[in-house]
């Protein structure tokens, strides 16, 4: 059947959990893995595509402006260059439990980079839940579960980077809505019409 909240919550601390041991994997850097972006490319990579007015007016309806999200950024994130092991595609589904309790992580692309590139596109993917199921009920869930998993993963020893979430919320927003962006009309009717009744969390 379907598990209840208190079984929602803790898978969710697990995928956390896992989460955060994957971003604290210690792998030779003789291993061939994808050079990781400094946070000034991560800045510059999201400049060169975020033109569309349509992702642009979409972020600032779900986030704010992202020129006052620039400016709020702490003074160290500039100079910041995380070389983490990164899932590079940290959603729900992407995680699977089986019978006996262990966890199966799913299509891991074992790229490099900031961690939180990870954590705020698990927290875009709960938005883009709500989006397709925009009721009372359901945000009060997902808004539990956003908070066990950032809870859960900032008890294992990467909180000093939370700093850095808001523009990386803003990246992962970014670029899936560019993907929304390929799809019919009305998919980006009905995108522009969520966002416009500010159902996304607060």
């Amino acid at each position: 059947g379907t598990p209840g909240t208190d079984a929602i919550l803790e898978y969710t601390g697990t995928i956390a959990t896992t989460t955060a041991r994957i971003h604290q994997l210690d792998i030779p850097d003789d291993v061939p893995l994808p050079s990781p972006c400094s946070n000034r490319e991560y800045v510059q990579r999201l400049d060169d595509v975020a033109t569309s007015s349509f992702v642009d007016g979409c972020v600032s309806s779900a986030l704010g402006d992202p020129r006052r999200l620039r400016e709020s950024l702490q003074a160290d994130f500039w100079t910041r260059h995380e070389k983490r092991v990164l899932h590079g595609d940290c959603q729900p589904k992407n995680f699977l439990f089986a019978a006996t309790g262990e966890i199966i992580v799913m299509d891991l692309s074992y790229g490099r980079g900031h961690p939180l590139h990870d954590i705020a596109h698990f927290l875009v993917q709960l938005d883009r839940i709500h989006w397709r199921l925009p009721l009372p009920k359901t945000r009060r869930l997902l808004k539990l579960i956003e908070r066990t998993f950032l809870a859960r993963y900032e008890q294992h020893g990467l909180d000093y980077l939370m700093d850095d979430l808001p523009f990386f919320e803003q990246w992962a927003m970014t670029f899936s809505l560019l993907k929304d962006e390929r799809h019919s009309w009305l998919a980006r009717q009905y995108i522009r019409a969520i966002l416009g009744r500010s159902v996304l969390f607060p």
